[in-house]
């Protein structure tokens, strides 16, 4: 059956909102429709009989409002419930990557054969001209300047301090790539973000026309990526975030290296970084780290 529509309010007519503001409710059927015209275009609702409704039960207002809390803070609960399990997992996890940092650091210092390697060099995608090469154990087994074929940009010389003069007496590339090899062998190395050491030697190499075997990247292992979760601290893609080998040592209780942006210095900060860590085994934080965020944040 087609219900009237009006669109003004007859008598003995109401809509659920009139009949509210009386303290009634309906009881009985919808008997037609009422079309009222708004901002947006016109809005219809439903009439009832006035004739059929009953008065408010306070009571029965005050239990519903009740539920209505009692929903509310259940959900509440059961949101911070969520949330409580949600952190208890994310540290679990973020514990787990930290032992697992601790662990691979303990292997290495137990690596005899194990190598560390550093350069200085005359720009980000620049050549290298310094490299240092050391045992774990903190004993140098090469420290050379090299002559590069292009100048030393001047940030970098800010950092390092080494200068076109310095450098314009050292032994070429050739002659070093050949000590070098003769020191590292087929072992492995470990660097201080080896990514950047490995293309800086590989760039060197094709500068004067040759390719290194150092190129390899499964000569490699970066103690850089390795060791940011022992930073404990997350980037905004919830990544562990890197920090300096100056910042590491300095977590870790390492001394100062007078000689940090100096090859061998740099190569022996991290040999003392490793020792360190391997020794004592540093257990995780037991609060979330710095950046950690959840996706409904």
């Amino acid at each position: 059956m087609t219900l009237p529509v009006h669109r003004e309010l007859p008598p003995g007519l109401n809509h659920r909102t009139g009949l509210r503001r009386e303290g009634l409710v309906p009881t009985g059927p919808v008997v037609a429709r009422y079309e009222y015209r708004t901002r947006k275009g016109w809005l219809t609702c439903d009439l009832y009989d006035a004739a059929h409704v009953r008065a408010i039960d306070p009571a029965r207002v005050a239990r519903g409002i009740q539920a209505h809390h009692t929903r509310r803070e259940n959900r509440r609960q059961a949101d911070l419930r969520a949330l409580e399990q949600d952190e208890a997992d994310a540290l679990t996890t973020c514990q787990a990557d930290f032992r697992a940092a601790v662990q691979q650091f303990a292997r290495w210092f137990a690596t005899p054969d194990l190598l560390i390697l550093d350069t200085e060099t005359t720009g980000l995608e620049g050549q290298v001209i310094e490299l240092a090469v050391a045992t774990v154990a903190g004993d140098v087994l090469l420290n050379t300047q090299v002559q590069p074929t292009i100048p030393v940009e001047e940030d970098a010389r800010a950092v390092h301090g080494l200068t076109d003069r310095q450098l314009a007496k050292a032994p070429t590339w050739p002659t070093v790539a050949a000590r070098l090899h003769a020191v590292v062998g087929e072992r492995l190395l470990l660097a201080y973000d080896a990514g950047f050491d490995r293309m800086r030697i590989a760039q060197t190499a094709r500068a004067h026309g040759v390719v290194s075997p150092l190129e390899d990247p499964r000569r490699w292992r970066d103690a850089m990526t390795t060791y940011a979760p022992l930073n404990w601290q997350l980037r905004r893609n919830q990544e562990w975030r890197w920090t300096s080998l100056a910042d590491a040592c300095l977590q870790q209780g390492v001394a100062p290296e007078p000689r940090l942006h100096r090859a061998v210095g740099g190569a022996l900060a991290l040999a003392r970084l490793v020792t360190a860590i391997a020794a004592r085994l540093p257990e995780p934080p037991d609060t979330l780290p710095d950046g950690l965020r959840f996706e409904d944040e």
